[in-house]
């Protein structure tokens, strides 16, 4: 008795089959992905949004593809940078300060550093008691502090191959690129200052701050040494609306940025739209400036999203 024999697949077939499962789960894969929210479109939105409402330029630091690197020259000089200013343990320690500041590995987490290098102000021991410290705004925060700072991919903020910063103006519209090293700062402060720090540019801004902003930024108090704002709602009140009060908080004397004494502690928790910092332990006694470490020497900006 004969019994039935199993034809096997044509080769040719097998192949057809496969590649129609892979062309399946690629598609089924892409509408997973778009239907993903995107966890920086709803930075930008409050960016463009805030632009409006403060009359302020939006200032879009570009994001790299996600699998960009970066070379270890790069990696290194962050590295030398963040030892230099104390955010960084050395290599060879094996503390958590090193373990939470480990080196950049991609092209996102220099961009996300070299942002939080040009965020911090100036802080040398001061003269005025223990624990005490003279803590300067830089040039390159009061530019920050003029825009409203947002993390947006190229497509999204108009980036040309190779900008790494674009400006737009307060109704969204790009006004100019660059292409910048942002681990070098003076180059950041001359290009983008010839913009934003003019001072026929800064006085029309400022003859236009709001009449209530105006009376908060008169009630700051103007000593070098203060460290701290006493008065948490006029802190909350300008940090919420500091593009729009920057302009009284930033003058030009003599072809130098003189930012106002207070304007780093303002932007200390005003950090870049589409970024966030980690919930570490703030301890400040407000009371002396004992203890008193900047915000921005505890961690390093983190991208939400991927």
């Amino acid at each position: 008795m004969a019994h039935p024999t199993t034809e096997p697949v044509p080769r040719t077939m097998a192949s057809a089959f496969v590649l129609l499962l892979a062309v399946t789960a690629a598609a089924q894969d892409g509408e997973e992905r778009k239907a993903r929210p995107d966890p920086l479109h709803g930075a930008w939105l409050r960016a463009l949004a805030l632009g409006k409402t403060d009359k302020a330029p939006v200032l879009a630091f570009v994001l790299p593809p996600a699998t960009a690197k970066v070379d270890a020259e790069r990696t290194a000089a962050l590295r030398r940078r963040e030892r230099d200013l104390g955010m960084a343990a050395p290599e060879s320690e094996h503390s958590e300060a090193a373990r939470a500041n480990p080196p950049a590995i991609t092209a996102r987490d220099l961009l996300l550093r070299q942002l939080q290098l040009l965020r911090l102000p100036e802080c040398r021991p001061g003269r005025f008691g223990i624990g005490a410290h003279d803590v300067k705004p830089t040039p390159s925060l009061a530019i920050l502090a003029l825009t409203i700072p947002v993390v947006a991919a190229a497509e999204r903020c108009g980036a040309a191959p190779g900008e790494t910063v674009v400006l737009l103006g307060p109704d969204g519209r790009r006004q100019h690129g660059f292409a910048l090293d942002l681990l070098d700062h003076d180059a950041f402060v001359q290009r983008l200052g010839k913009v934003l720090l003019d001072p026929a540019t800064l006085q029309a801004r400022a003859a236009n701050v709001p009449a209530d902003l105006a009376r908060d930024v008169a009630a700051l108090p103007t000593a070098p040494q203060q460290i701290f704002l006493e008065d948490n709602a006029l802190e909350d009140r300008l940090r919420s609306r500091l593009a729009a009060a920057a302009p009284l908080l930033v003058t030009i004397r003599d072809g130098e940025v003189v930012p106002h004494p207070v304007l780093w502690l303002l932007d200390e928790l005003r950090p870049p739209l589409g970024t966030e910092k980690p919930g570490l332990p703030y301890e400040m006694c407000t009371g002396c400036g004992m203890s008193f470490i900047p915000q921005a020497y505890h961690n390093v900006l983190q991208l939400i999203g991927p």
